[in-house]
């Protein structure tokens, strides 16, 4: 059996991850589209449990000045590298 190595690749461009909680009753596509239309805002999952979306954003600051975002309804990490394989 051979192997083959997968080569992998680092990119080193820093994104703010936020997990949000979502509001009860809201309609998850409309939410994640408000989400989407933000400035800076690269990526946004739906997901299922206590963070119902999770947003890959360029820019640090957009749960500080966002009216979509109230301020105890997400949490926020900074990812400094990405690894994927080619």
């Amino acid at each position: 059996m051979i192997r083959r190595m997968r080569k992998i690749r680092r990119n080193g461009q820093q994104y703010s991850l936020f997990f949000i909680r979502p509001k009860e009753n809201s309609n998850a596509h409309k939410y994640a589209e408000r989400l989407a239309s933000m400035d800076g805002v690269a990526e946004v999952m739906v997901t299922e449990g206590e963070c119902g979306f999770v947003v890959k954003a360029k820019n640090p600051n957009i749960g500080e000045k966002s009216p979509i975002l109230a301020r105890n309804s997400y949490k926020r990490l900074t990812s400094y590298y990405q690894y994927r394989s080619r």
